[in-house]
């Protein structure tokens, strides 16, 4: 669940530096300043391999069913659990088969990353 967190920490990071929560910075000021943009490219970088990552390693109704025996084993309730959500559109099939590469569902991984919105 921690890609979801990964997520969800670097949209509240841009939203905060967009609401201008640091006071002392801003997204232009970072994007000007090499160190801070190679950062921000990484953590989005981070945002869209982890998801490409997890794809191809384990295919979409295993992560499903995880994701159920996770919950079940857990005891939780959906609302317990943080970035649920998100949690479940990352987990959802996506078509793609690895064992397959060149056989990729019409539009992915484009409409697969859609799932995880960046920039509003």
């Amino acid at each position: 669940m921690d890609i979801a967190c990964v997520h969800a920490d670097t949209l509240r990071f841009l939203d905060d530096l967009d609401a201008g929560v640091y006071v002392a910075h801003s997204l232009e000021a970072l994007l000007r300043d090499s160190e801070s943009r190679q950062l921000l490219l990484e953590a989005l970088t981070m945002c869209a391999l982890l998801p490409l990552l997890l794809d191809t390693r384990l295919e979409g109704g295993v992560r499903e069913r995880l994701v159920v025996a996770h919950l079940r084993a857990s005891g939780s309730a959906d609302a317990e659990v943080p970035h649920i959500e998100a949690v479940v559109r990352l987990t959802r099939s996506t078509g793609y088969d690895h064992t397959q590469p060149g056989n990729r569902p019409r539009g992915y991984p484009e409409d697969y990353l859609a799932r995880f919105k960046v920039c509003k």
